[in-house]
């Protein structure tokens, strides 16, 4: 009986304290935190959309984690910067374009977070008969290494063209 009172006891214990690492403010101090995350991490998105629209590759390469993984559609994973700055230098090569991305959702969760969103590609090939925006969705794994916030991983897949109306031919806002 008095094992149980002991272990009874330990665990009201226990479950009183906070997470560790939680300070005085509790949960509001926690959210306040993510929030603040959550907004540098759609500052960087619109500073990747905008070094991507220059063709600054080196500007992009600073965005993702060294052992980054991107998985564009019907394409192999692409593992580490080398490979993911290569794959875009030869698609930009092959057809110059834009992006336009508008997050949907950005959640924290510690060291990791995710960008939810939707994109317009507008390309612009050698044959402008066949430039066709292409319309889409992505998932952004972004990790914070060193006090910062790189790519992880990446992954989007593209709409077709029957799944949009007239009025979806442009990247959804937030709702």
């Amino acid at each position: 009986m008095p094992a149980i009172v002991a272990c009874a006891l330990l665990l009201a214990i226990l479950s009183s304290c906070g997470p560790v690492g939680e300070d005085s403010s509790g949960a509001a101090g926690n959210e306040a935190v993510q929030a603040r995350e959550a907004e540098a991490i759609a500052v960087l998105q619109e500073q990747w959309v905008i070094a991507t629209n220059a063709g600054d590759l080196q500007a992009m390469e600073a965005f993702y984690a060294e052992e980054a993984i991107v998985v564009p559609p019907e394409t192999l994973p692409l593992v580490g910067t080398g490979a993911i700055i290569r794959w875009i230098d030869q698609r930009r090569e092959e057809s110059p374009f834009e992006i336009e991305t508008s997050s949907h959702e950005i959640v924290v969760a510690g060291d990791w977070a995710f960008d939810r969103g939707a994109y317009a590609l507008h390309l612009a090939p050698r044959d402008p008969a066949a430039a066709a925006p292409e319309y889409g969705n992505y998932l952004r794994l972004w990790r914070k290494q060193d006090g910062s916030w790189k790519i992880a991983r990446d992954i989007w897949n593209r709409l077709p063209d029957l799944a949009l109306s007239p009025d979806a031919k442009r990247v959804p806002k937030r709702p």
